[in-house]
């Protein structure tokens, strides 16, 4: 399993390479499987649900257009993510439409931020 280590410990986010991120989200929220990442860094591969065959997965963690396919995707799931800006960097805000589900995302970027909260939602905490 990508950004895990041994009996289900997943690694710290600051630990993980932005394509172990990129591959963790993918299989934690997106429901893929095989997921793969380079230990370099520069390619991440996994099979997406109802396919056969390795696919890229997407740049969720440094690319802002990739990772609202998580917001889109979770709302599909009962719960949503407010983007919120501060100086020093975003917060992810997760809720039931109406009450707050203390799941937040806090990251250098929005789009850290989003898949943070989306994988806290999902049961997998990586801070």
């Amino acid at each position: 399993m990508a950004g895990v280590e041994g009996e289900g410990t997943v690694k710290r986010w600051s630990e993980m390479t932005p394509r172990e991120r990129d591959a963790l989200v993918a299989e934690q929220v997106f429901g893929w499987t095989g997921c793969w990442a380079n230990p370099h860094g520069l390619a991440a591969f996994g099979v997406p649900p109802g396919k056969t065959s390795r696919r890229g997965i997407g740049y969720y963690t440094t690319d802002i257009s990739t990772a609202w396919q998580i917001i889109e995707h979770v709302k599909s799931k009962g719960f949503y993510i407010d983007v919120l800006s501060y100086a020093d960097g975003y917060v992810a805000v997760t809720h039931d439409g109406q009450e707050p589900l203390n799941l937040d995302g806090t990251a250098p970027t929005a789009s850290e931020a989003i898949c943070i909260a989306a994988l806290k939602a999902v049961g997998v905490n990586v801070e």
